[in-house]
């Protein structure tokens, strides 16, 4: 394995890139601290200190092997990863981290199903979403080693059938769909509800698009489309002579042992998959599980890879090791200069790869979101680390999460935010009902103060979720009980005065109305209020 991001003499011509490094410059005799701030490494040494380094130069030439032990995350990382998922009531996620060639730390917490009493394993399956994306960049550089491809070429010259509303569509390249230039606008709805499963979907799909309109002329622009990518997927397919996910399935699972994964659901083990789980899919406020499993084969390419996290730990070392694992090479090293390579125009986008900084260190990454799920894939390249992160839960705060585990990995300190005391509150609401969920909130408040974010918009949040689902009557009591907490904050009065109107209580929503505007007198939703009340034509009184 080499080391640094890579070499520019690496860089084959046949990827078309100028020499743009995401590895940024070394300084002599200078270190980097905690932050970004370089401090001037002093270079006088005494004679003994010059003997011992040479002493240390010895044994390290000596032992070559050696390497500084690396940190326990089961202790350092672990109990805060527990608290998380049982403060932020998440359903379940998964954690891997690899470093210098291994896996460091790999582990599932909560459960597959929530209420199911299934536990989130290493070998639980995630719906991926956009962490799709990298697998089919691999794909077609694979092609473009093999001489299939072309990344400068049109999409035209592979499928003769494609075109959008717009003539200048057919200049369309596969560089402009990987770099998210190609003008694409985006998926509106991915029928998750109605999916396809046959392998003509694909193709279907790109031929659908004939009345789609550019959003700006190829390569003058930068908007991130997963119609693009769903395209980029029946190239890939024309080229290759064979389905993309079976492509996918030969050329890139199976060669790097990934066993439990692909972009076909139905192949997954059963017996390892996982329930996502969303708010806003039913009448509940808290997270429950969704109503579909977010898969249609027509959007495979940008959103369909099914794995785990021991996969997803190969998936992670190949990269760090060029496309390499366990002496089976599905990349040449060359084309991470593609892959991950910065260019004037697109700053901080690679092929299908986000390209940023992360506490000091270049950072190449993707994250998912889709229906239920989340999930986050982050490489420090320079460091030989990793991090992947998957969530049964569209509402898991994963960035967070692997930004603390890299942290961990690097031996630095980490600290996650404080929860949303909503979440809990919520919670406890749907379970338990509102008195209990009261008592919880002044239990956190007595014995946790520090720990939790109380605050006004927290049970605002509440409230607005229960209005929106027509949950009047009981958005009323959460209301009432945030205007006793911030009497004095005249929005919390008016939240419990558009509750009451609502809930068909007329005159206590009128009052709450005027004590608004006593304490802010040019409230306007206060304002508002009123002047709906007064413009009712039959108003209701109390049946609260």
């Amino acid at each position: 394995m080499e080391s640094g991001a890579f070499r520019c003499a690496e860089r084959g011509a046949r990827f078309g890139l100028a020499c743009r490094c995401v590895k940024g410059p070394r300084i002599r005799g200078v270190r980097f601290d905690a932050g970004t701030k370089p401090v001037r490494v002093e270079r006088r040494r005494s004679r003994a200190a010059t003997l011992a380094g040479m002493q240390l130069a010895l044994l390290l030439l000596l032992a070559p092997n050696v390497q500084a032990p690396s940190p326990d995350l089961s202790t350092t990382l672990e109990p805060a990863l527990i608290r998380l998922v049982e403060q932020r009531r998440l359903p379940g996620l998964a954690l891997g981290v690899v470093a210098n060639g291994r896996v460091l730390y790999a582990r599932g917490f909560g459960e597959t199903a929530r209420g199911s009493g299934r536990p989130i394993t290493t070998r639980s399956i995630f719906h991926m979403a956009s962490v799709s994306k990298p697998f089919t960049a691999t794909a077609v550089l694979q092609l473009v080693e093999a001489g299939k491809l072309d990344l400068d070429a049109t999409l035209t010259s592979v499928l003769p059938y494609f075109r959008l509303a717009d003539e200048s569509s057919k200049a369309i390249t596969l560089r402009q769909v990987l770099t998210h230039t190609s003008g694409f606008g985006d998926v509106r709805d991915y029928e998750w509800d109605k999916p396809q499963f046959d392998a003509g979907a694909a193709e279907r799909y790109v031929r659908s698009l004939r009345d789609q309109h550019l959003l700006f002329e190829p390569g003058q622009g930068s908007r991130y489309s997963n119609m693009a990518f769903d395209t980029a997927g029946d190239v890939i397919a024309k080229a290759s002579g064979m389905p993309f996910e079976d492509y996918l399935r030969v050329h890139v699972l199976e060669p790097l042992g990934m066993r439990s994964s692909s972009f076909l659901h139905a192949e997954t083990p059963r017996e390892q998959h996982t329930q996502g789980h969303s708010v806003g899919y039913s009448e509940r406020i808290d997270q429950a599980p969704c109503p579909v499993y977010p898969y249609n084969r027509r959007h495979a390419p940008s959103s369909t890879l099914n794995s785990n996290v021991e996969d997803m730990c190969r998936w992670m070392l190949a990269n760090l090791q060029r496309g390499e694992l366990e002496g089976t090479r599905i990349l040449g090293a060359e084309a991470y200069a593609a892959l991950w390579s910065r260019d004037d125009d697109t700053p901080g986008v690679g092929l299908a790869w986000w390209l940023e900084v992360f506490e000091g260190h270049d950072i190449v990454l993707h994250t998912g979101a889709d229906t239920g799920f989340n999930s986050y894939l982050g490489l420090l390249p320079d460091e030989n680390v990793g991090v992947v992160v998957m969530a049964n839960s569209d509402r898991a705060p994963l960035s967070e999460v692997a930004g603390a585990a890299l942290l961990a990995a690097l031996g630095r300190e980490f600290r996650f935010s404080k929860p949303r005391i909503s979440a809990e509150f919520a919670h406890v609401f749907e379970n338990e009902g509102l008195e209990r969920a009261r008592e919880r909130y002044f239990e956190l408040e007595q014995s946790e103060p520090d720990a939790w974010r109380f605050g006004f918009e927290e049970l605002e949040r509440v409230c607005g979720a229960l209005l929106e689902r027509g949950r009047s009557d009981e958005a009323v009591g959460v209301a009432t009980l945030n205007a006793e907490l911030f009497d004095d904050l005249a929005a919390a009065h008016t939240r419990l005065g558009a509750a009451l109107e609502a809930a068909g209580a007329a005159t206590r929503a009128r009052a709450s109305f005027e004590r608004a505007l006593q304490l802010s007198p040019g409230d306007r939703a206060a304002q508002a209020g009123l002047a709906g009340l007064d413009a009712a034509p039959n108003p209701l009184e109390d049946g609260l």
